[in-house]
């Protein structure tokens, strides 16, 4: 399908755990840029930088427009995207990282164990996770 992405007016936010987690979301991000869906990066730890994430979350609060998907790309054990969710009101939908013993399970596990009043989804725990990540934004995106 060939659609007008630009028109739709929805933003993406995409935003690591940490720098080294960038290389794991290449694919996707080459996927965004294929069908021209225009998005942002940033890298914000909530372990190692709690101020400047929820700072974040406060810029999102205050926005006038709210057509924005976040993203998070983390591993371990993640708790960016509760985070995120807990301080929110935008849909996060969570890509585990695959950097520990246990495949990206513990990340995929930490995100979607939040509670009720912080939603999360997250794709699985594969290397293919973030392109199915991709395509899941895709079909919200031609909801609009």
């Amino acid at each position: 399908m060939n659609f007008n992405y630009a028109k739709k007016q929805i933003k993406i936010h995409i935003i690591y755990g940490s720098k080294s987690d960038i290389v794991f979301f290449d694919a996707a991000i080459a996927l965004l840029k294929k069908k021209k869906i225009t998005y942002e990066e940033f890298i914000i730890s909530a372990h190692r930088n709690t101020k400047k994430l929820l700072d974040y979350c406060e810029k999102l609060k205050s926005k006038k427009d709210k057509k924005i998907i976040i993203i998070t790309v983390a591993g371990l054990s993640a708790a960016l995207p509760g985070i995120i969710a807990a301080n929110t009101d935008l849909p996060v939908i969570h890509c585990p990282v695959i950097n520990s013993p246990f495949k990206g399970l513990d990340s995929y596990i930490s995100a979607v164990q939040t509670p009720s009043a912080a939603p999360v989804v997250s794709v699985g725990s594969h290397k293919k996770a973030p392109e199915n990540l991709i395509a899941f934004i895709e079909r919200i995106i031609n909801l609009f």
